[in-house]
């Protein structure tokens, strides 16, 4: 997340796989949450847990990849699971064609791209 600070907490197994556990604060006072926690994997570098917070510290929300696939060499969460804890809702996410580009023009990560809605 842009404009927030991140502090490693340790390690911890999700799935029996080893994650980073890392606290992430924003700092913009707009920030939709006060304070996230993130399970990311040592060795795939993908985020498989993450705990939402909001402003008065209650969680809200909880991301949880269910489902993890190769796709040209590189690593995707094929399949999650968002929980919104405060209205007991679910949305189940899942990628069934995942198609990897490795051409990307440059013009494609100009500010002004980045920026288009």
């Amino acid at each position: 997340m842009r404009d927030s600070q991140a502090t490693l907490r340790g390690l911890e197994k999700v799935a029996e796989r080893d994650c980073y556990v890392i606290d992430v604060l924003p700092r913009r006072e707009d920030s939709q949450y006060a304070r996230l926690e993130l399970w990311v994997r040592t060795d795939y570098y993908l985020t498989v847990r993450m705990r939402m917070y909001d402003r008065a510290g209650v969680h809200v929300k909880t991301f949880e990849a269910q489902q993890l696939k190769r796709v040209s060499g590189s690593w995707f969460v094929s399949q999650s699971l968002m929980t919104n804890h405060k209205t007991g809702h679910s949305t189940l996410l899942q990628l069934n064609d995942i198609a990897v580009s490795t051409r990307l023009p440059d013009e494609d990560f100009s500010v002004r791209a980045l920026e288009r809605p």
